[in-house]
């Protein structure tokens, strides 16, 4: 239910995988550039 009334959490949450991904990458990458241009 939580997580239906606040789809920003959501949001935050996927921007924090992708920056976790792009330096587990060493910042290579297309989900890198997204996290790049939102941070």
């Amino acid at each position: 239910m939580l997580a239906e009334a606040r789809p920003l959490g959501k949001f935050a949450y996927f921007i924090q995988r992708a920056i976790y991904i792009c330096i587990q990458s060493n910042y290579r990458g297309a989900t890198c550039n997204i996290a790049k241009l939102i941070t």
